[in-house]
């Protein structure tokens, strides 16, 4: 460990995380493992033991940047490209499903805060809010809802390491329960099935992706900046008691992508999901390098069965009230998987049981979740911070 940052300035400091995030994403494609693990875990990873070692400052300028305004930009990108009218292609039995699994994840961060708060300690609410977005929507959702909250950063990345090893386990139990849980759950298959689904998307030629980039970055860019002024109004309206929350402008961030994703110009942010993930990753670098090591082996244990927990009763709910409404365990499942992994690992589980027909909804209810999870992780955080603290 070097007793001063070798890599301080902000220009190396973006070249470092840049060749960082590049060498994780190669490691991926190179290595079996890595590509289960998967090149956020490694980037975060390696930005612990840079960070740690005191290669790169864990203290800079572009983190603050990347954390404050390149974040809610990355929200916008993200959701500029999601059609909520692909939603209408879903049977009403599957999407109960899903609203079974969100209510089960909801009833989960509430019940895990209440048996396990006062072992976590004071940022049990917050992470009770990060994890309901992750469990309905995904990461980034998680990321976004984190950061309004505050989650302090130690637990934050502990908390994000301990979602992907239980999203994992979690994606082994719904593999392997079509043998164990066939008997007390309806299996019946539909009489055609419906072809693999991909996100609505025209070609389009290389000389388009230029414009593309700047009509996505500008669309982002102008809906922050209305978001936060209007959360100014909002908040400066507001009465609110002695610690209250303000309302928070990442709920107009989601809002408002999700209307502009809507309309017509829709066709104009063809790479906006590839520029939101993209920032992503310079986020999830800088994650890992302002974590403290010993910080997060501290907290790790109370964490990952804080985020256990939530996953539990989240099953616990999925399988006693889908066993009550004799629900068909292959949608059950995949609308269980799509909650707690996202759209890919509910494609990836509908894929390795042999299940064509519910490849689509799968990654249908994935991207309802993204639309929903920022609503719901604040509204959960809402909930318990006004009424159970």
């Amino acid at each position: 460990m070097f007793e001063e940052p070798l890599v301080k300035a902000p220009h190396l400091v973006v070249a470092l995380m840049t060749v960082t995030i590049m060498f994780a994403y190669a490691i991926e494609s190179l290595f079996k493992w890595a590509k289960r693990v998967g090149a956020v875990i490694i980037i975060i990873t390696l930005g612990i033991i840079l960070g740690n070692l005191n290669v790169v400052t864990q203290n800079s300028p572009v983190y603050h940047i990347i954390s404050t305004h390149i974040i809610p930009v990355s929200i916008s990108l993200l959701l500029l490209r999601l059609n909520l009218k692909s939603i209408k292609e879903l049977d009403k039995g599957i999407l109960l499903y899903f609203l079974i699994g969100s209510l089960g994840t909801i009833a989960g961060a509430v019940v895990t805060f209440l048996i396990l708060g006062g072992y976590v300690g004071d940022e049990a609410w917050k992470l009770s809010g990060q994890l309901t977005s992750s469990y309905i929507g995904g990461g980034e959702n998680a990321v976004a809802v984190g950061h309004y909250l505050g989650v302090a950063r130690n637990y934050f990345t502990a908390a994000f390491a301990a979602d992907n090893v239980v999203t994992a386990l979690w994606m082994l139990v719904c593999l392997s329960a079509p043998i164990g849980f066939t008997r007390f759950f309806a299996t019946r298959l539909p009489e055609s099935e419906i072809e693999k689904a991909k996100e609505v998307s025209e070609p389009f030629a290389a000389y388009e992706i230029v414009p593309s980039v700047f009509y996505s970055l500008s669309a982002a860019s102008i809906i922050v900046v209305l978001s936060d002024y209007l959360t100014t109004l909002i908040n400066k309206s507001l009465i609110k008691g002695e610690g209250g929350l303000d309302f928070p402008s990442i709920l107009l961030v989601t809002t408002l992508s999700l209307i502009l994703a809507q309309t017509p110009l829709r066709r104009y942010f063809k790479v906006s999901y590839l520029l939101g993930v993209v920032m992503f990753n310079y986020f999830f670098f800088t994650m890992g390098a302002i974590s403290s090591v010993s910080e997060v082996l501290r907290i790790g244990p109370s964490v990952f069965v804080f985020v256990a927990t939530v996953v539990i009763v989240h099953a616990v709910v999925v399988f006693v009230v889908g066993k009550l409404i004799k629900a068909d365990l292959p949608r059950l499942l995949i609308a269980s998987q799509a909650c707690i992994g996202g759209p890919s690992t509910a494609c990836a589980l509908a894929e390795a049981n042999e299940w064509p027909h519910l490849v689509a909804p799968g990654i249908l209810l994935g991207i309802l979740g993204y639309a929903i999870g920022n609503y719901a992780g604040i509204g959960v955080a809402f909930f318990i911070h006004n009424y159970l603290m």
